[in-house]
């Protein structure tokens, strides 16, 4: 699977992300021009590569050795690491921002996750993170009739990942539902300040790239802020 999504992102056919949610996000990274940065689920490092043309110190962390591999490649000049938040939150090293691109829909424990990148932050230091949209993405996965379905619980999904210009090509995984106010409990909770909630969406010339028309906001992105 990384090998194609390395070919996917660096070959800019996963529309979405190097046209809609990574530019979204180095957006918020420019205004803050951090002097270090912390890509966590890096995967094969496309974002991490895109962060730091903006900041002159950046670290990617992923669980995945093929990743972690595959992102040293593409990226000679960026600092890769293997771990999961748990390895995290024992560096001394402490972030001017942390960014997590579609990482937090994949954690089992989320409270202990979002604390994980609190420990890591420096003082005032901000947290950015995108998910899948609570109410967009259920119509997108095609189980929001579901009978099982109720979007007010957290629910683990199963089902196939694949990308719009390539709908042949699919990946066995999952995904945890859940809605945005258990999101937004979990930052309050682990000590951050929410500055801002927003929906990406395609300008209207990238829309024209997609096959399907995005009626919806499918994704959202939080950006918080280290209360101490």
């Amino acid at each position: 699977m990384a090998e194609t999504r390395a070919r996917q992102l660096y070959g800019g056919s996963d529309i979405t992300q190097t046209h809609v949610l990574c530019p979204a996000l180095c957006d918020v990274a420019e205004k803050v021009r951090p002097d270090n940065v912390m890509d966590f689920g890096c995967g094969v490092g496309y974002l991490t590569g895109l962060l730091a043309q903006i900041s002159p110190r950046v670290k990617g962390v992923d669980k995945s050795a093929t990743s972690i591999h595959l992102a040293r490649n593409l990226n000679t000049n960026i600092e890769f690491s293997i771990g999961d938040f748990e390895d995290i939150s024992h560096l001394q090293e402490q972030f001017e921002l942390v960014t997590c691109n579609l990482v937090l829909n994949n954690v089992i424990n989320l409270h202990r996750a979002v604390s994980a990148m609190h420990a890591i932050l420096r003082s005032r230091g901000r947290f950015l993170f995108s998910i899948p949209h609570p109410s967009g993405w259920p119509r997108v996965c095609g189980y929001e009739d579901a009978a099982w379905f109720d979007w007010s619980k957290e629910t683990f999904v199963t089902g196939p990942f694949k990308i719009a210009s390539e709908p042949t090509i699919t990946f066995e995984g999952w995904h945890a539902h859940r809605p945005l106010n258990m999101y937004i409990e979990s930052v309050v909770k682990s000590g951050f300040l929410v500055e801002d909630v927003f929906e990406p969406m395609p300008t209207s010339a990238i829309a024209e790239l997609f096959s399907y028309r995005w009626s919806f906001p499918r994704y959202i992105i939080v950006q918080c802020r280290k209360l101490t």
